[in-house]
């Protein structure tokens, strides 16, 4: 599809093309205005020198090569470029060295500039054209608009050649803790797909289940789902594209991507290969993100960086232009700048910034004095974001965040408690801005009237020197062993020996 598409807009260009394919596969995505020629006519053993003598016999003409296969590499381009033009390759590894002319990586890893610099290094000698600006995606249908209805759409696609295997156990999951009057599930199949029928018996057994295959416009179907489900593979940018809430999944070393570059096109919620096992918590998540629809769209759509479909156009342009060097980094970091600013502001975390809170909160440095000293994983973190009863605030100076303190408010029989807490990004801060941080928790917690008749507790580590010396500056005291509320209190929460308890 992406060769096709491609294919496509050189051709509007006035260039003659033809798609070369190793064995025959499925022609239905084929287009009929674009030649199409196999290799083989039957299947054998793949070799590069082999490969690139036989197309090079196919091709009598010079020309441009696009070459969108991993197995083609050094022994094949070299052979292919001694005959024709250019050799332009299409490939999303970001550590790999290329000897063509010109080299198409389109991951979102290039939307930071220190990565962007790493690769115009790396592969110095040829001409780059690198992120997303030229992803090969199809055109965005104009003025779409979503059917309403009182279904929520979800779509699972897991690659032309995916196993459904562990789909289908969390699609098995889902339809017990779902209301299936108000969820449609949709799940592509590709024509390499594994364990099809063991998804046709489910289709059968639900109606509300069905079974799509991959088409020349499939990616225009996403607009019409509330959630894709799949791997990280081209689908990242057409969800970005229709606005689609996404989970993804990084199955394949070549879609492994910087979670940072991927938030700024909107992919928050980025989980590896191994937690497609956590059955039941995936299918929980499924169910947090329709039950919180407008808040999960809110977030997706205010990313930093969107997508558009001229990827294609810009590629041919540039394929043909006569500047043999790589375009400058031109996109900026954020949406706007933001003057210096020596005071710290404090304000209301943001759905935005679930991913960095949770590895802020898993550094050694915040784990170590916590209750709970284990590594909380994503999809236990994701989970817990939408449905806990925390508030929390983000510390920040230069428009950077420095720190996050937080307090949690729960009931035990007729009593309420506020636990409150904090974290620091990195050791880098200065003690005098996490002392001003806390103070400003402090303050917060003192002047809000909602919490007149809550009992806040401090837990501290005895480890904890420098917060046990604070403790009594911010009006806390020990709680004596015997104290009723202490009672109550342990009675929710366990805690070994090492930690003291105070009262505000």
């Amino acid at each position: 599809m992406r060769c096709l598409r491609l294919a496509i807009s050189l051709k509007k260009k006035g260039h003659k093309c033809t798609i070369f394919i190793d064995n025959k596969i499925n022609n239905k995505i084929f287009n009929k205005n674009i030649k199409h020629v196999y290799l083989y006519n039957s299947k054998k053993k793949f070799s590069e020198n082999l490969d690139s003598r036989i197309f090079n016999e196919k091709t009598d003409k010079k020309g441009f090569v696009f070459v969108d296969d991993y197995r083609l590499n050094k022994i094949w381009q070299t052979q292919v470029k001694r005959k024709h033009q250019k050799i332009i390759v299409i490939d999303d590894f970001s550590d790999k060295k290329i000897i063509a002319d010109i080299l198409i990586n389109t991951k979102p890893d290039f939307l930071i500039q220190s990565n962007y610099e790493k690769e115009t290094i790396r592969n110095k000698n040829s001409k780059l054209l690198l992120g997303p600006k030229y992803a090969i995606i199809d055109n965005k249908k104009d003025n779409y608009f979503k059917k309403k209805n009182s279904l929520y759409r979800i779509c699972f696609y897991f690659g032309g050649s995916g196993n459904l295997n562990l789909p289908i156990k969390i699609i098995k999951n889902l339809v017990h803790k779902v209301n299936l009057k108000k969820v449609q599930i949709n799940i592509v199949v590709g024509p390499f797909s594994k364990n099809k029928n063991k998804l046709l018996k489910l289709q059968n057994k639900y109606k509300k289940i069905k079974v799509l295959k991959p088409s020349s416009n499939l990616s225009r179907k996403f607009k019409n789902f509330d959630l894709f489900i799949g791997s990280a593979g081209i689908s990242l940018f057409e969800t970005a594209l229709y606005n689609i809430p996404s989970i993804i999944f990084v199955i394949n070393d070549n879609q492994k991507v910087d979670t940072n570059s991927l938030e700024k096109l909107g992919h928050y919620f980025v989980l590896n290969k191994n937690d497609l096992k956590k059955v039941s918590k995936i299918s929980d998540i499924i169910i947090l993100f329709s039950k919180n629809k407008q808040r999960i769209n809110k977030l997706i759509t205010n990313r930093e960086f969107n997508i558009d479909e001229k990827g294609s156009d810009r590629i041919v342009k540039e394929v043909f232009s006569k500047n043999k060097s790589t375009p400058k980094f031109e996109y900026i970091y954020g949406r706007n700048i933001l003057k210096s600013e020596k005071k710290l502001k404090i304000e209301k975390t943001q759905d935005k910034e679930i991913n960095i809170y949770r590895q802020t909160r898993n550094n050694l440095i915040n784990r170590k004095f916590s209750l709970n000293n284990s590594v909380i994983e994503k999809v236990d973190h994701y989970n817990w974001w939408f449905k806990n009863n925390r508030e929390s605030y983000s510390v920040k100076k230069n428009n950077k965040t420095l720190m996050y303190f937080f307090h949690d408010i729960f009931k035990i029989n007729n009593y309420t408690f506020l636990i409150p807490g904090w974290y620091i990004l990195n050791k880098q801060i200065s003690f005098l801005d996490i002392m001003q941080g806390i103070t400003k928790q402090y303050k917060i917690l003192i002047n809000n009237k909602k919490f007149k008749n809550v009992f806040q507790i401090g837990i501290i580590n005895k480890k904890n020197k420098s917060m046990i010396n604070l403790a009594p500056k911010l009006n806390w005291r020990l709680i004596d062993k015997n104290d009723s509320i202490l009672k109550v209190l342990k009675t929710r929460i366990k805690i070994k020996n090492f930690f003291n308890y105070y009262r505000r």
